[in-house]
């Protein structure tokens, strides 16, 4: 199973299949490093996932997960370095609290002023766009 959340709008596609070999190889749960804060995606083994299920008792851990599935023994975790084009761990491009959503919406804006879908824009290009505005530049 892949998680990405609707709060972090700006995920890197790619990742997907690099999660999905780490599983494949025999990972329990797989979550690559380095990225940029709110476009990160998950991957975890169903077994594991239901294990979370029956065992994890807190809301915060029925509500979130994978802490629980960071947090347990027995867990098969990997956490690969992101690739270097997308590395980025200063950025912050999730969108929790007012200031992020106004940044979202620069960044589409700035990507679509470009000619590109924000929707499907591949990460390095919104990791430049989000360093354009963070520098004055952009729209």
């Amino acid at each position: 199973m892949l998680r990405a959340t609707a709060d972090n709008p700006f995920v890197d596609v790619g990742t997907s299949g690099r999660l999905l070999k780490a599983l494949s190889d025999g990972a329990d749960y797989a979550v690559e490093e380095a990225l940029p804060v709110g476009t990160a995606v998950e991957g975890i083994r169903r077994p594991v996932l239901l294990q979370a299920q029956r065992e994890a008792d807190s809301p915060y851990d029925r509500e979130h997960v994978t802490p629980w599935v960071r947090r347990t023994d027995g867990i098969v975790r990997v956490t690969p370095l992101a690739p270097p084009d997308v590395r980025a761990p200063d950025l912050r491009l999730t969108v929790d609290t007012a200031n992020d959503l106004a940044l979202a919406r620069r960044l589409v804006m700035d990507l679509e002023a470009g000619g590109r879908d924000a929707r499907l824009a591949p990460l390095p290009e919104v990791i430049a766009a989000a360093r354009r505005l963070a520098m004055g530049e952009g729209t």
